[in-house]
């Protein structure tokens, strides 16, 4: 769990970065990229559909979940489901004069 805010914070943080991370080159499908602009779009367009891309390797029907879950856990819980529109009416009513904690995720990041 540490090692994902680490990650979460590395990507979104409001610190300046001290560093750049250049990279000078990528081989796609055997062929060398050397232009920024080109690497740019390449690591774009795979970050843009890799969850397309794993999601349909992946099976998953409607009932998938009864093959672990086969009877009920006494003493368990269940949340009901959310919808978008209220998690963003939640977020929105968040103030937006607080400092970030020590996460530095702040309001103005949601």
């Amino acid at each position: 769990m540490k090692q994902i805010w680490r990650n979460l914070n590395s990507a979104v943080t409001f610190k300046k970065t001290l560093y750049q991370v250049f990279i000078p080159k990528l081989t796609i499908n055997g062929t060398d990229i050397t232009s920024p602009k080109q690497i740019c779009d390449v690591l774009n367009d795979y970050f843009c559909n890799i969850g397309f891309t794993l999601a349909k390797n992946v099976y998953c029907s409607a009932n998938d979940f009864m093959q672990y879950c086969s009877s009920l856990v006494k003493g368990s819980m269940y949340c009901k489901p959310v919808s978008a529109e209220e998690i963003i009416t939640i977020v929105s009513r968040f103030q937006d004069n607080k400092s970030p904690g020590f996460d530095n995720v702040g309001s103005k990041l949601f």
